[in-house]
């Protein structure tokens, strides 16, 4: 089973994209974004995972563990049926997550 993690492409002081990666046996890493962005003093490089210093944040880390499983999941289910995994492969799961409830982040808004 292929290692699932997150990164940021990155170090520059401003909103960042948030990738999410994986290499398939006997092939090349696949990444694609997540739709999430970050500033990268908020980001914790070794725990590949957001700082948890505010509800936002944690909110964050929520959805990309939702999506880390449900890509974990859609892994195993396609290759199973030898569907070809790659970037593409990729992109389209991580919309198809981010369009259903499974993975969208709530957003905590204070007055």
């Amino acid at each position: 089973m292929a290692s699932i993690g997150f990164r940021l492409k990155s170090k520059e002081n401003r909103q960042l994209s948030i990738y999410i990666y994986f290499r398939p046996a006997n092939s090349k890493v696949v990444s694609a974004r997540t739709g999430q962005t970050i500033n990268p003093s908020d980001w914790s490089s070794s725990k590949k995972k957001a700082k948890t210093t505010d509800p936002y944040l944690i909110n964050l880390n929520t959805t990309l563990t939702s999506l880390e499983k449900f890509i974990s999941q859609a892994l195993n289910n396609d290759l199973t049926y030898g569907i070809e995994i790659n970037n593409n492969w990729l992109n389209k799961q991580v919309e198809v997550c981010l369009l259903s409830a499974v993975c969208s982040i709530i957003v905590v808004t204070f007055y």
